[in-house]
């Protein structure tokens, strides 16, 4: 399911890179964490069992790994990212934190199933993608968790644009990269290797599909997920706010009172578009968080 074209672009490129000297002890870890990082920890408890499924270069994991009790696991079929992941590690001490080489189509009973359960802009690149959603599916336990991110399909349109513009051949200076991706992101978040890494990502990768609403939330009633929460909120006029105080924010975790899996699909089509207008709209990502019932 993953070709030997995408394996070679993340030999090459990492992601997402960054610079690994920015990170001297888990203080410092905790203090350049996003605020996706710290909603999550804040509602996950101190003992669960946590998976990420294409963890990349695993600053999630990382993240969630400082706290002691928790028993944490990074998948990811590119040996350059686990290596970054592992790197960061072993300098902080997490002996909580394992990861497994190996590529999705390929999960097996001996992954185990866990409690929580992350894939973060992953299936999006698989060739196809509604089949990898049921591989993942196999490592979230019955009541368990899964939060899974993908590009949207009318939210995504801009971006789209912009890398018909943009030539492989040519080689990109770091204020170019810095303006291309600023379109669409907030890029004070990135250094130097993040920046670079989030620029072939975006405008240079191989192979990229799109996901609807609809799409995303057929394929949890079909699996026996009961749609909890999303990021941002698919539901119309709904709006994420105080991002920066996690205590704020509704636990992620708890099923939605007024269920959009049965909404009317114009509705989903109005948030989509709303998304694609709305400025730095991070590419059109969108992540949904869904319980396991059956």
């Amino acid at each position: 399911m993953m070709d030997t074209e995408v394996a070679r672009f993340y030999t090459d490129h990492p992601f997402p890179d960054f610079d690994l000297d920015k990170y001297n002890s888990p203080d410092d870890l905790e203090r350049q964490a996003s605020w996706y990082f710290r909603i999550f920890d804040l509602y996950i408890p101190d003992d669960a069992a946590i998976i990420e499924i294409g963890c990349g270069t695993g600053q999630l994991v990382n993240y969630l790994a400082m706290k002691p009790g928790r028993r944490v696991v990074g998948l990811d079929f590119s040996q350059a990212s686990l290596s970054k992941a592992a790197a960061l590690r072993d300098k902080l001490g997490l002996r909580n934190l394992s990861f497994i080489h190996r590529n999705i189509s390929n999960i097996g009973p001996d992954v185990g199933t866990f409690q929580y359960t992350f894939c973060n802009g992953v299936l999006h690149h698989m060739r196809d993608t509604s089949r990898a959603f049921q591989l993942v599916l196999r490592v979230v336990e019955p009541g368990g968790f899964l939060t899974v991110g993908y590009y949207n399909t009318i939210a995504r349109l801009p971006l789209k644009l912009a890398r018909t513009r943009i030539k492989k051949s040519r080689t990109y200076s770091i204020h170019e990269k810095h303006a291309h991706l600023s379109r669409f992101y907030d890029v004070g978040r990135f250094d130097d290797s993040g920046l670079d890494s989030w620029f072939y990502d975006q405008f240079q990768h191989p192979l990229e599909n799109t996901v609807s609403i609809a799409e995303a939330l057929k394929w949890f009633s079909d699996s026996g997920l009961t749609y909890c929460s999303s990021f941002p909120p698919i539901e119309g006029g709904k709006e994420l706010r105080n991002t920066e105080q996690p205590h704020l924010q509704p636990n992620p975790f708890l099923i939605a009172k007024k269920n959009p899996q049965k909404w009317p699909f114009l509705g989903h089509v109005l948030t989509e578009i709303s998304w694609m207008i709305r400025p730095k709209n991070e590419g059109g990502y969108y992540s949904l968080v869904g319980q396991k019932i059956k």
